[in-house]
């Protein structure tokens, strides 16, 4: 297997008017992302955690605390620094979280899933705060078959 690379990214909302909140919203979604996916030895989780540590000015990523694993779903942890819990995983754990996805977020989802990509759904407070698509990259010596 290649390494599984982060192509995308998006987050739930549109992006506000103001560009500086706009950064701050996209640095918030990056950061909390990093923060589950660390605590977690899952390869995508070390792709998405090894890709956020390289964004420039986000505040330190610290491992959570209340760490729980839902085996081929996703994860959920405790928070401390917002006060809240916050679940990563495919769309099946949003869904079985009751979490709502805004329909510009679902239609991405889609279009993602189907030109091969695994997606990876950020949400806390039963609304999904964005997404990342993920893709293993196709090998320069890959033959057709």
């Amino acid at each position: 297997g290649g390494v599984v690379q982060v192509l995308h990214g998006r987050l739930a909302a549109s992006p506000p008017v103001d560009p500086s909140a706009a950064e701050e919203a996209s640095a918030c979604f990056w950061w909390l992302l990093g923060t589950l996916e660390c605590a977690s030895d899952h390869p995508l989780a070390q792709c998405i955690t090894q890709f956020v540590k390289e964004i420039p000015g986000l505040p330190e990523i610290v491992p959570p605390s209340d760490f729980e694993y839902r085996s081929g779903r996703g994860m959920q942890c405790e928070v401390l620094a917002l006060g809240i819990t916050a679940r990563v995983g495919n769309l099946s754990f949003l869904e079985e979280s009751q979490a709502t996805a805004a329909p510009g977020l679902q239609g991405w989802i889609a279009e993602m899933q189907a030109t091969g990509h695994t997606v990876v759904v950020l949400h806390a407070a039963g609304v999904a705060l964005g997404a990342v698509g993920l893709q293993d990259p196709i090998r320069e010596d890959a033959v057709w078959a």
